[in-house]
């Protein structure tokens, strides 16, 4: 088992107003695999399995309209069934490293190599 401390940025409560603005410019990551079936309003959806209530890092968001965050139902919102979420549209950390390559940040994809060493 590896006991990596995540650096500053990724732990809990890690506060990044500019980069949640700046991943609230993406489109929803799952309307491009099953478009919603009306225009939502976008959410930025913070990675889960951290803990009960404990809000992960600013870094760790993902855009997602409201259908594929929580309206939709099973199969569809994310909250409503990670795992069969993750299956049809990809999984958080993927997710989340796509957006952090598209806006040049590695401190994320550093530190999951890290931890696997």
């Amino acid at each position: 088992m590896n006991l990596l401390k995540p650096p500053i940025e990724l732990r809990r409560g890690y506060k990044s107003p500019k980069h949640l603005g700046k991943v609230a410019e993406f489109p929803c990551v799952a309307c491009r695999i099953e478009p919603a079936p009306r225009a939502r309003r976008l959410n930025l959806h913070h990675l889960c399995g951290i803990g009960a209530g404990q809000k992960t890092s600013d870094l760790l968001v993902i855009a997602i309209c409201e259908f594929h965050h929580q309206v939709g139902g099973v199969g569809h919102a994310i909250h409503a069934g990670i795992e069969i979420w993750e299956e049809k549209f990809g999984t958080q950390e993927s997710l989340i490293l796509e957006i952090h390559e598209k806006l040049g940040i590695t401190i994320y994809k550093d530190f999951l190599e890290q931890k696997k060493s």
